[in-house]
């Protein structure tokens, strides 16, 4: 059964009862990949991005999660939609990015999601269109994801494809903050420096405090809500884990992440499932 091999597989590459052994995790999800098993081609493209058990090679990682995503798994299809958006391993097509994005978003995949709500947002491969980014960051945030509601409360607190209304907003900053968001963190403390939608106090202070936060923040609430300002982009690469980031910042620091790939690798017991089915159950970048 290739559900049984590809999780054996898994022992394998995670060390679960039984010692880290990646060229057998390679052998078990190459053969369970020849029952087009689209998980078991997710992790082949994972081993192939990073080089673990095989030699490294970002072609065959993206041919790996394309073949996953034709077979409907949806960790594959936002996977193999950040590749074409970021040419890696294949030719950059922004077109076939968002196609993707959205087979894996309507699948559930959260990252996905927000990954297609920023392609609305800039226009990117499609029309652009405020109110469909908005509505894909609504979903996005609604299914957990903090970068989801970073992004949803941007659009809130500047109106931008819905009413305006920095209450509701601040309210999200929070959630996101109290995941460990920068981000947020950081706006939600300009919330509170100036009073918007919150009544100004100390809290700000207490806020930098408990997540780390240095710096004088201020020098950089001169541009909050600034529209001529937060489109300014700037790019700034991030690897994890068997994930790969690509960061937008726009502006002072209000947008923070506009992509993400698939944190999937990074939480074995998310995907510890009996049967993986097309692993429609998440949207997200991928990770190639």
């Amino acid at each position: 059964y290739p559900g049984a091999i590809r999780s054996m597989g898994r022992c394998y590459r995670y060390g679960i009862g039984t010692e880290v052994d990646m060229e057998m995790a390679v052998q078990c999800f190459e053969e369970a990949s020849q029952a087009a098993d689209g998980e078991a081609m997710y992790y082949l493209g994972l081993h192939y991005e990073k080089g673990e058990g095989v030699k490294k090679s970002l072609a065959m990682a993206a041919q790996w999660y394309e073949m996953g995503a034709g077979v409907g798994d949806a960790n594959c299809q936002c996977n193999i939609g950040w590749c074409y958006e970021t040419g890696t391993g294949v030719k950059k097509d922004m077109k076939r990015a968002v196609h993707w994005y959205r087979e894996s978003a309507r699948r559930g995949v959260s990252r996905a999601q927000c990954n297609l709500g920023w392609c609305y947002e800039t226009g990117s491969g499609i029309e652009q269109s405020w109110e469909r980014a908005f509505w894909w960051y609504q979903v996005a945030a609604k299914a957990d994801l903090p970068r989801g509601m970073h992004c949803m409360a941007w659009c809130l607190q500047n109106g931008k494809g819905t009413e305006k209304n920095i209450k509701v907003a601040v309210e999200w900053y929070q959630k996101a903050a109290e995941k460990g968001y920068a981000a947020s963190q950081c706006n939600l403390g300009l919330c509170y420096e100036k009073g918007d939608g919150v009544e100004q106090d100390i809290r700000l202070i207490d806020i930098f405090r408990q997540h780390g936060l240095k710096g004088t923040f201020n020098l950089n609430s001169g541009l909050f809500g600034r529209q001529d300002k937060h489109r300014q982009l700037q790019r700034q690469p991030h690897r994890g884990d068997d994930v790969q980031q690509r960061r937008r910042a726009h502006g002072a620091a209000q947008r923070g992440d506009h992509r993400q790939r698939s944190l999937l690798d990074l939480q074995p017991k998310a995907v510890r499932r009996p049967q993986a089915p097309a692993r429609g159950a998440r949207r997200q970048k991928g990770q190639l």
